[in-house]
Parts: structure tokens; C-alpha cells; sequence
């Protein structure tokens, strides 16, 4: 096939990006890439970014046509406009991009450009981190090793979890019926991505940056108040439900899978069981503590007293014994 035979999807959730969304929306009207369907999912923005992609686009009278809005009823999250995104999408390709981000103006080219070389499902390619005061380069994935290898990377954190800046085949997600759990807050990426590359026949790399991810708005974790304690121990326990959800989807696709996803949601309920004790939800902790329960010990003693997850559990417990014990005395007092 010819370059632009194949159609790309690019699919952008739309929410509190006003300050980012014209550099965003203005890297993907100029792309050198002519066979393109551009979704905005407006989820229920409050700020005036639909306005500016509105007043961005009249810029590009060329890609109008190509360029559709699409306005959710009410405010329902990223992983609700993605999976929208997948299901109106008519495009042969599809690639994710979030609204305060922005794509290099050949990346589309350059990425439907291997694929036809290589004939693959997925092709990945660098990411740029931006911060407020620094940049650097994160690869995707080490593509010397094998997809098992790089799907075991993808689940323990050595990897990108990302979906973004990927060109991804439509008919993976169809096929598999591959969709983001609508009721997590975060984490829709982690449930999806490995996902998507156990199930691509073949990824292909591009060894360049055309993805640019802003960190310039505040996303710093440090607990400052006990608002924020409550929105970490919500995150956590969201991401322990994550796991939940990738033990299912590989509960038949290798042991090896398996005891990657058990290992991380040991840190991850221990992570939220000390948020729960900060912020005083002795609800949420009873139910992590199930969740420790159902862990089999065999995937914890085989890690073995020098690994550094074994450690960090170690010092996870010191932790939550001390929490426990200052609470208690708070309720005497």
C-alpha cells in the first residue's frame, strides 16, 4: 500500500487543558500526514479549551473536514473517552494523544511509514519528558528483547506504560475486545498496554522523538495536606484494582505474567494500607487487607530477603506498625 492508503485515527480526551490544548491541537493540523480523522472527546471541559481547538482549527481550513468534537454528557475520565475513541473511530490506525501533550509534525509519517515497511501491529517509538525547568528522553522499550520481554518489562515498571504517541491497529482492540475499566479514576493505561502488546503479532520501532509529554503542571506527589493523603490512597487503591484486572486478563496467558502482577499488587495494597492508616479509613483498610491475604505466600518468600521489592515491603510494614500505634494512641487521647 501506498503512504496515505491507510487512515489514522488520532483520538484526543479534551478536560481542564485550556493553558496546553492549541499547542497540542496545532501539532496535529500540521501534520505532513494528509489521511487523518482528528477526535476531540470533550469530556465535559469546564475551562474554554473546546473554544481554542474551535479557534485554533479555522487556522487549518484544510483539515475541517477531518476534525470532528465530540461532547460527552457529563464528565466520565480519560478511560471512558478513550474507549469511545476506539469505538468511533474510523480510521485503520489509531494513536492517542492527551490534550496538554503534543506530537513532533512528521510523526505520523514516520510511524505509518514502518509500519508498512514491517507490517506490524504496533509501532513505538521515543517519548520526550518536559518538565518546567528540564528534558529527557524516554524510550519506550528496550527492542533488542523479545515481546515476552518486553510485555514482562511493561507489567513491572521498566517499560512505558503509556498508549500515547503508539500506532496502534484498530482491529487489536476490536478483535480482543480490549477496553479500559470505565470505573478506575487512573491506571487505564497499565490495564490496557500489555494488553495491546501481547496481542500485536509484530511491534516495530522507530528511533526518534515524536511524542512530547508536558510535566509542567503540578504533579507532584509530596502529601502536603489531608486532601492530598486522600487522593494517594485513592489512586492506590484504584491501581491495586488495576492489577485485579490484569490478574484476569492473563490468568491463562503464562505463569511468568502472573507473578509479575501478583509481586507488584503485594506493594501496591501495602502502599495503600499506609495511606489508609494516615487518612484514617479503616474500611478501605480491612478490604487491602484481604487483598494481602489472597496473595499467595509462594510469590513472596521466592523473592528472596536481598530483592528490593522484599525490602521495600520490610520497610512498608515498619511503617504501617508505626502509623497503626500513633493512631491508637490518638484515640485514647
Amino acid at each position: 500500500m501506498s503512504m496515505n492508503d491507510y487512515k489514522v485515527t488520532i483520538a484526543v480526551p479534551v478536560y481542564g487543558v485550556e493553558s496546553y490544548v492549541e499547542k497540542c491541537a496545532i501539532s496535529l493540523f500540521e501534520q505532513t500526514y494528509s489521511n487523518l480523522e482528528i477526535l476531540f472527546i470533550n469530556d465535559c471541559t469546564p475551562d474554554k479549551s473546546v473554544e481554542i481547538i474551535n479557534k485554533t482549527l479555522e487556522k487549518y481550513p484544510h483539515r475541517k473536514a477531518q476534525v470532528k468534537i465530540y461532547n460527552q454528557p457529563v464528565n466520565k475520565g480519560c478511560p471512558t473517552a478513550r474507549n469511545l475513541a476506539v469505538q468511533i473511530a474510523t480510521g485503520d490506525f489509531i494513536l492517542f494523544v492527551d490534550g496538554d501533550d503534543y506530537i513532533e509534525i512528521d510523526s505520523i509519517s514516520s510511524l505509518v511509514t514502518e509500519q508498512i515497511a514491517s507490517n506490524a501491529d504496533l509501532v513505538v517509538a521515543h517519548c520526550l519528558i518536559e518538565t518546567n525547568d528540564s528534558t529527557y528522553l524516554l524510550k519506550y522499550c528496550d527492542m533488542n528483547k523479545t515481546k515476552e520481554d518486553i510485555i514482562k518489562d511493561c507489567l513491572d515498571d521498566k517499560a512505558s506504560q503509556s498508549v500515547c504517541g503508539i500506532l496502534i491497529k484498530k482491529s487489536i482492540y476490536i478483535n480482543n475486545n480490549i477496553k479500559a475499566n470505565e470505573s478506575f479514576h487512573v491506571g487505564e493505561d497499565w490495564q490496557v498496554a500489555p494488553l495491546l502488546l501481547y496481542h500485536a503479532k509484530k511491534i516495530a520501532y522507530v528511533d526518534k522523538v515524536i511524542y512530547h509529554y508536558q510535566l509542567s503542571r503540578s504533579n507532584s506527589i509530596t502529601i502536603t495536606s489531608q486532601e492530598s493523603v486522600t487522593k494517594k490512597k485513592n489512586q492506590l487503591i484504584c491501581f491495586v484494582k488495576t492489577m485485579n484486572c490484569l490478574l484476569r486478563s492473563f490468568k491463562d496467558k503464562g505463569q511468568t505474567y502472573l507473578d509479575i502482577i501478583y509481586r507488584k499488587k503485594a506493594i501496591l495494597v501495602q502502599d495503600a494500607m499506609i495511606y489508609c492508616c494516615k487518612d484514617r479509613d479503616e474500611e478501605s483498610f480491612k478490604i487491602l487487607v484481604l487483598e494481602l491475604k489472597s496473595i499467595d505466600q509462594k510469590y513472596l518468600s521466592a523473592l528472596g530477603n536481598t530483592n528490593p521489592l522484599v525490602l521495600r515491603m520490610k520497610k512498608n510494614y515498619y511503617m504501617l506498625s508505626v502509623i497503626l500505634y500513633f493512631n491508637k494512641l490518638k484515640k485514647l487521647i
